[in-house]
């Protein structure tokens, strides 16, 4: 779709650019099971929404852009089983979405702060188009990629993560800067978390949404796991050689360094 043909004019301003590729958006439907449930973030024009509903039990489109509103009632005429959610994808209440897929073009600048509303949620998964920096950095640690940072911590720890495909960016209208990344997230299972490194991780994030400092929150979560005193925890967390100023921070203040330091010395690197 060339939106030159149409009365619509895409607000790159707000992360409006849309992928055109069909190939890649039957890549998208093939990662989710048949007659799943399906969050839509950022349904745009409805490309995805429509082939989502072709295979899919129903799908929950969300948009913040009233001017495409009328192609997806459109949609919504031939396919009745979408919804169409007119607002703002990080004012929903995601844990009525729990036994949902999530798929969307994320714009770049919600990408963060929507991962965060559903780690440590029981949704089925999540495939996403990605800016190619946040993919390359939400990935680090499983492709072994220099770009770590919080994110590679949030998605290690929460997902089992893959990257699906390198989208170009001649495959969006209009074009953005960079090319993208299609990445697949499956929520870990529960037993997983047994797991000293990952329990501990978990604790730390959750810790962070009440700016617990990493050195009460790590000294928690060792006392929690491994059965021990506040006394032996601390000297576990001397054991760890981290720097004093890094135990003084909240897990979401640390810097990129400091979160590959935090994750090297849990690791025992």
């Amino acid at each position: 779709m060339k939106f030159s043909n149409y009365k619509i004019v895409p607000k790159t301003e707000i992360g409006q650019h849309f992928l055109t590729n069909n190939k890649v958006l039957e890549l998208v439907v093939k990662q989710i099971p048949l007659k799943s449930k399906v969050l839509e973030i950022g349904a745009g024009p409805g490309q995805l929404t429509e082939k989502l509903a072709e295979s899919v039990k129903c799908v929950e489109a969300v948009e913040i852009d009233r001017q495409f509103l009328p192609l997806l009632e459109a949609i919504k005429k031939k396919q009745s089983q979408v919804n169409i959610i007119i607002g703002d994808a990080l004012d929903l209440d995601f844990k009525k979405y729990a036994d949902f897929w999530i798929a969307g073009n994320l714009p770049y600048h919600i990408t963060e702060p929507l991962l965060a509303k559903i780690i440590n949620l029981p949704i089925k998964g999540a495939v996403f188009l990605v800016g190619q920096s946040f993919g390359q950095e939400a990935t680090a640690l499983i492709n072994k990629a220099e770009h770590f940072g919080k994110l590679s911590l949030l998605v290690f720890t929460f997902f089992e993560a893959k990257v699906l495909a390198r989208v170009k960016k001649e495959d969006f209208d209009p074009k953005p800067r960079t090319d993208s990344l299609l990445i697949v997230l499956v929520p870990r299972k529960e037993s997983e978390y047994k797991n000293r490194l990952l329990f501990l991780l978990r604790w730390l994030i959750l810790g962070a949404r009440k700016s617990a400092l990493i050195k009460n929150s790590l000294r928690e979560g060792l006392i929690k796991y491994q059965k021990i005193t506040k006394n032996e925890a601390r000297d576990l967390i001397a054991d760890l050689k981290l720097p004093n100023g890094l135990l003084e921070k909240p897990f979401e203040q640390l810097n990129n360094h400091e979160y590959l330091l935090l994750y090297k010395a849990l690791v025992g690197e």
